[in-house]
């Protein structure tokens, strides 16, 4: 009999040290807050989106952008807290000014299981918000910079051919535009891309 009990703590033990660094990262959306949160919890992602979604100070409830169950979470979570740095609003938080897919490409090059994938959208386009090739485009900050749009995905500025994202890096000064939320800098008809794409969610 002692045997055996001795067989099942081993056993529960070995077991508990094999799952002990696995746990979850998770990228965080709000609609009340522009700002990503990127993440880890031992346990799911749904139990801490909800205690988050508890808080306060939180007007509207956090979603699921993506969530990874991975091996050494906690290391993984500092990998990608390291690699957006420069886009950390606080130092002392896990909010990131990026797009939420640039945060998802980063995380799910680890190996691991992915729990949640509902939240995720497609990649932008133009004829998602109704703007069509020939439309122009204002640079928010200079407005005298208009670049025009060639087709759904890539603009004309100065007679070269960019994506979005990649002409805001040049006007920003950047040499890449990983991270950069380009729909936060370019104005249509006077509003910007990401008014208008937050509207188009609404309906």
């Amino acid at each position: 009999m002692r045997i055996f009990t001795l067989l099942i703590v081993l056993f529960a033990s070995q077991e508990t040290f094999a799952t002990e660094n696995e746990g979850t990262v998770y990228i965080f959306t709000n609609k009340g807050n522009e700002y990503l949160k990127i993440g880890m919890t031992s346990r799911k992602a749904e139990v801490r989106r909800k205690e988050l979604s508890r808080a306060t100070g939180v007007a509207t409830e956090f979603k699921i952008y993506f969530a990874k169950k991975v091996d050494n979470y906690k290391e993984v979570e500092k990998e990608l807290h390291e690699k957006f740095a420069e886009f950390r609003v606080n130092p002392k938080r896990e909010f990131f000014d990026i797009e939420p897919e640039t945060a998802y490409k980063a995380l799910n090059k680890y190996e691991g299981v992915v729990t949640v994938d509902k939240e995720r959208r497609a990649n932008f386009s133009f004829s998602e918000l109704g703007i069509e090739i020939g439309e122009e485009l204002k640079y928010e900050d200079n407005k005298e910079k208009i670049a025009t749009v060639k087709d759904d995905n890539l603009v004309m500025y100065e007679e070269d051919i960019y994506s979005l994202s990649g002409l805001t890096a040049k006007l920003l000064g950047r040499k890449d535009s990983s991270g950069i939320q380009a729909l936060k800098y370019w104005l249509y008809k006077d509003e910007l891309l990401s008014d208008i794409r937050e509207e188009q969610d609404k309906k």
